[in-house]
């Protein structure tokens, strides 16, 4: 459904949500101030659009963002390629390979296909890439991203139409219920591929969709960049994009990465994505030289990290905290974490998230697992240890 600028309309579609949450209260007053007229819903998700122009995602399933406010795109760049050394990495090395965690709508994976190529038109870039929901990874290749690489853009499409079941008609679907995508939240570039699935989806020809990637592709690419993305099965890009748990699908991945880029929800509330289990087996799939970098400042989940035998630091951007970076290695990148940052993950804020064996709790386990273990531990609170650190400054 379209809410077209209707305050209540807005509000009965999110009155059984947390209305204390942050975001929300945010989007509220955007509704009223701006006389907002491009929310679109697409099942449990919203598309909005970011500070810089690009769209992210609101899940009201987990009443979670995708994104930041501040800018999707520039998220993507910010925490996962400038802050990892992935440029310095892709100018120095012929291959590289990328675990993507939790793709959503891709912006990871297209920026460091995108930023690798740039760079070093001879690199081979292998990704795999893990996402529960098929219906947004369906329509990744087609959001307004502020990434200019049309034929990556095909390629993806050609890509992920024989690796998500019934992709056409997904992505014909979300395109054609909801009014606006195409004029408020799609890439004008495959505008023409939109159209097609608006037209098609229910009866899509194979043969008739590629015909039209290969057009716009050849319209579009420059001559460095003609042998460069050619198809799946070209040595020059491997995308494999794994649909499930990512608990379970992470085992289907056999290569040893250089990045991981770990983007799941929140942790304080979807924590099975960060669990010390699971972040053993990201370990596991890791080579010694390895990044892994995350959005998440979170005292649990560095902790594991630390326990696991990760150096880590914290990115920083415009003087603010804004994610990890984890290392096997020594850690060049990033600000170390201070005293009282290092101090709060011996806290009861830092008591870890764990899973079972078979990795099969649900959040709510896990969640309430760790708040039993944090009511019965002795660990001084992560209040009283930052009300002691500030005493300890003034005497």
């Amino acid at each position: 459904d379209v809410i077209n600028s209707n305050y209540e309309l807005y509000v009965d579609v999110i009155k059984e949500e947390d209305l204390e949450d942050e975001f929300v209260k945010i989007f509220k007053k955007d509704v009223i101030r701006n006389n907002m007229n491009y929310i679109i819903y697409m099942k449990d998700t919203k598309f909005q659009i970011t500070d810089d122009g690009s769209v992210g995602l609101y899940d009201y399933k987990t009443n979670d963002i995708y994104h930041s406010v501040t800018g999707a795109y520039k998220e993507a760049y910010d925490k996962f390629i400038h802050s990892s050394g992935f440029e310095e990495f892709v100018s120095e090395n012929e291959y590289v390979f990328v675990l993507d965690i939790c793709y959503g709508i891709g912006y990871n994976s297209k920026a460091a296909i995108d930023c690798a190529l740039k760079i070093n038109n001879n690199i081979k870039i292998h990704i795999d890439a893990l996402e529960n929901n098929p219906d947004t990874a369906s329509i990744s290749p087609f959001i307004k991203d502020n990434i200019k690489n049309t034929p990556l853009k095909t390629e993806l499409i050609k890509i992920l139409s024989h690796q998500i079941p019934d992709f056409c008609q997904r992505a014909g679907e979300i395109c054609s219920n909801t009014a606006e995508f195409k004029s408020l939240y799609s890439d004008a570039s495959v505008c023409p591929v939109i159209d097609f699935l608006i037209l098609n989806h229910n009866r899509c020809s194979e043969d008739e969709l590629y015909a039209l990637l290969h057009n716009i592709y050849y319209q579009n690419v420059s001559n460095s960049m003609e042998n460069s993305l050619k198809d799946n099965n070209n040595s020059t890009l491997c995308f494999k994009l794994h649909l499930g748990d990512a608990r379970q699908t992470i085992n289907n991945c056999n290569s040893s990465y250089d990045f991981v880029f770990l983007d799941a929800f929140t942790p304080s509330k979807q924590p099975i994505l960060w669990t010390y289990q699971f972040l053993s087996k990201i370990k596991s799939k890791m080579k010694p030289t390895s990044v892994l970098a995350t959005y998440s400042n979170s005292s649990p989940v560095r902790k594991a990290l630390k326990e696991l035998g990760f150096n880590i630091s914290k990115i920083v951007i415009g003087g603010k905290q804004f994610g990890t970076i984890a290392t096997l290695a020594e850690n060049k990148f990033g600000t170390p974490l201070d005293r009282n940052e290092l101090g709060l993950l011996e806290t009861k804020s830092g008591i870890l998230y764990y899973d079972n064996e078979t990795l099969s709790l649900t959040s709510d386990e896990i969640l309430a697992n760790r708040n039993n273990q944090m009511k019965n531990s002795n660990l001084i609170s992560s209040t009283k240890y930052l009300k002691k650190v500030k005493n300890e400054i003034k005497i």
